[in-house]
């Protein structure tokens, strides 16, 4: 678990149970500005020193905001600068995982973010911003940014959505590889199946 806000920590640096992760989670407090860049940074680095053998690495990149701040607490405060955007997506390179999910909720649409020529909010003005993309546009630098097999970047409208986006996530996700499996069916000696109440098992075998 690794949170952002004008700055980034670790939560855990090692494996830990869903019920942990879960109570570490409820204290989280939102404040602060978004810093893509630092909490891209240190995810790069929990998933590496929290690696185990065979283990599939997968990260939920989670946000309500774009980049506003990189670096140690550099960047516009309120806005996204070049240098903003270019430090995060400089920092998801740096992630080396099985499959990236960028979830950004409720981040503004088509053109809604002006990306600005420079930090200072001095020149906040029309004549110095750089593009105007989206939220998404924005998500999916970050994700393309990685050198993930499963690269996802996805705008929910609103927070409500996100156990469905999770379960959808999970499902992608968890795979289960089994050999030599036998199915007993103990019911079939004593009772008499009709059409409608037949089951089917679809079994899909890998060729070595």
């Amino acid at each position: 678990l690794v949170t952002f806000s004008t700055s980034s920590n670790i939560k855990t640096d090692k494996w830990v149970s869903g019920k942990s992760l879960k109570e570490k989670v409820k204290k989280l407090e939102a404040n602060g500005g978004t810093n893509y860049d630092k909490g891209l940074a240190n995810a790069a680095t929990a998933i590496t020193s929290s690696t185990r053998e065979g283990a599939k690495k997968i990260v939920i990149f989670l946000t309500d905001g774009q980049p506003t701040y990189y670096g140690d607490k550099k960047g516009c405060g309120s806005d996204t600068s070049k240098n903003t955007l270019d430090a995060a997506i400089t920092s998801a390179g740096e992630i080396s995982c099985n499959d990236f999910y960028a979830v950004g909720i409720g981040l503004p649409g088509e053109g809604g973010v002006p990306v600005y020529t420079y930090d200072n909010h001095y020149y906040h003005h029309n004549y110095y911003i750089s593009e105007q993309i989206s939220g998404l546009e924005i998500l999916t630098r970050v994700a393309n940014a990685t050198s993930a097999n499963t690269k996802e970047p996805i705008n929910l409208s609103s927070s409500s959505e996100l156990t469905d986006k999770f379960k959808d996530i999970a499902g992608e996700t968890l795979n289960f590889t089994c050999s030599n499996v036998v199915i007993s069916d103990t019911l079939s000696k004593y009772v008499k199946t009709t059409d409608s109440s037949k089951i089917k098992v679809n079994v899909a075998k890998m060729n070595e």
